[in-house]
């Protein structure tokens, strides 16, 4: 898996090797979000696309749900704190309601679609 030293541009703290195949062109992102998969003991991004901006009687709205890990990414339980290549990242919390993942305010999430393909990265960027 592809790991970049911080220091740079181009700089990834971590990225998903998982590269699923999305269906239709022109569909839009709606919804992405991480979560701590406790069971596998990975972080997973959950991202959703459709096609509701361009649906009509001829073509239904069609969306497609799909999940990409980050195996690189661990969790220390004691402290909740999530760690990549030795730089922390951000953290879980738990509340009430279930866990979060929350990304340190220099980290972000980017995903974006390269050849029909779905690419997740945890790269530097917000505030510093």
């Amino acid at each position: 898996m592809p790991v970049r030293a911080a220091g740079g541009a181009g700089q990834v703290f971590v990225e998903s090797p998982d590269h699923p195949q999305t269906w239709a062109a022109g569909a839009s992102n709606i919804h992405q979000a991480l979560r701590w998969d406790a069971r596998k003991g990975e972080l997973v991004v959950d991202v959703k696309y459709s096609t509701r901006d361009w649906a009509d009687s001829a073509h239904p709205t069609q969306e497609g749900d799909y999940s990409l890990a980050f195996p690189n990414v661990h969790l220390d339980a004691a402290s909740g704190r999530l760690t990549s290549n030795g730089t922390t990242i951000g953290n879980v919390r738990h509340g009430l309601f279930g866990s979060e993942v929350v990304l340190d305010r220099n980290v972000q999430l980017s995903i974006h679609r390269h050849e029909g393909k779905i690419h997740a990265m945890i790269i530097p960027g917000g505030d510093d």
